[in-house]
């Protein structure tokens, strides 16, 4: 698991994230942001990225504010995820790359070391 299991406003679901697909002779792959509903017997994908792994110290982060899930990996892959509608997601790493003191770029191997949060913390709304 690539991110910690994070539970829903008013804990109706968890999510969580996991990198496939990294093999020993390469450092890209795909991280999958999961949700896990009561009841589900599995976890249903609900965003996916391609992902540059930074081995070390790779993270990724999921934070709810409302439907939302901010996701943000440490390779500056940041994405607001619909939790209601899966695969509708605002893609943000593009921004995320261009704002000032970033380093590394696209295809970059480099951990970027970013994180990203919703203002004033999670929202149960």
């Amino acid at each position: 698991m690539s991110a910690q299991p994070v539970a829903a406003p008013g804990a109706r679901e968890v999510a969580f994230a996991a990198t496939s697909g990294v093999t020993a002779g390469g450092l890209h792959g795909t991280e999958t942001v999961y949700l896990l509903s009561p009841g589900a017997r599995s976890a249903r994908p609900v965003h996916r990225e391609r992902v540059a792994i930074a081995i070390s110290m790779r993270s990724a982060t999921l934070a709810w504010h409302g439907r939302w899930l901010l996701y943000s990996a440490s390779e500056g892959n940041t994405a607001l995820v619909d939790s209601t509608s899966p695969g509708h997601a605002i893609e943000l790493t593009r921004a995320v790359r261009s704002l000032p003191g970033v380093t590394g770029g696209e295809g970059d191997e480099g951990n970027l070391d970013l994180g990203a949060s919703w203002s004033g913390g999670a929202s149960t709304r």
